[in-house]
């Protein structure tokens, strides 16, 4: 196989295979190598991709040649590239940074009728052989998710500096694991009140804006605050284990943690 040939097998559902589900796999794959080659060079693709090979069976099994045009030296490594970052998604990870959105839509519509249409779709180069799935429609949800959200909550933690200016008002408040200061908005006429409870335990609820990538709270839009008696003990985490809370249920905690965040987007 050559530098710019890819090799592209769809399974069908059954001995057949569904034609309009394998032009679309075929149009987003063609469009993608389009892309990928249009971002590495000055933003036009030059290869004219052409079948070189094809058989009629199922797994149906096609060979896509990029032949390029008379700019023999712009010539970039598509396929290998193309492997490369369907590769990255496929096991979760982020693409390069060269990789839009745009390009992570197409990429997810290529894995879109796999399970329904289709069975299985591989591609195939020089040197990398690859099996997608919709885990890699999963990632690219991920990746597009903003990177902060927002839900409503409950924190705790050691009550500490305010700020005023104008008319923003806030304290802070310590996560008592992490020690990772959290910006919590009050309204003025509270100052009083907030003031007098500096350095003691406070249990705040309200809007409670999250970064993404691992959870951590970075601001809450306070509309409920309380002091913590300082004599109220915190539960050990041996208490937390004999208690055997079974709260996913059997669930792997990260497909839950995934799913949340889907529904938070």
């Amino acid at each position: 196989m050559k530098d710019n040939e890819l090799s592209i097998t769809i399974g069908g559902r059954d001995e057949n295979v569904d034609a309009r589900a394998t032009l679309e796999v075929l149009a987003e794959t063609i469009a993608l190598l389009r892309d990928i080659e249009a971002k590495q060079l000055d933003g036009r693709a030059k290869f004219k991709w052409v079948i070189s090979q094809a058989s009629k069976n199922s797994p149906l099994n096609l060979t896509m040649s990029g032949a390029p045009g008379h700019d023999r030296g712009s010539m970039v490594q598509v396929v290998e590239l193309f492997l490369s970052c369907l590769g990255l998604l496929e096991s979760g990870k982020s693409p390069p940074d060269w990789f839009d959105s745009p390009m992570l839509d197409r990429a997810k519509r290529i894995v879109k009728r796999i399970g329904h249409d289709i069975s299985s779709v591989v591609y195939a180069g020089k040197s990398a052989t690859l099996k997608i799935t919709q885990r890699l429609a999963a990632s690219v949800d991920m990746f597009q998710l903003p990177d902060k959200y927002r839900e409503y909550g409950e924190l705790e933690g050691r009550l500490g500096q305010i700020t005023a200016h104008g008319e923003a008002h806030e304290f802070c408040i310590y996560d008592p694991l992490t020690n990772r200061k959290i910006h919590c908005e009050f309204p003025l006429e509270e100052f009083s009140r907030v003031r007098d409870a500096l350095t003691k335990r406070a249990r705040v609820s309200g809007l409670v804006l999250f970064r993404r990538n691992d959870d951590a709270p970075l601001n809450v839009e306070v509309e409920n605050w309380s002091i913590i008696p300082e004599d109220e003990e915190l539960p050990s985490i041996e208490h937390i284990h004999e208690l055997r809370i079974n709260a996913t249920r059997g669930r792997p905690s990260e497909e839950i943690i995934a799913e949340l965040r889907r529904y938070n987007a």
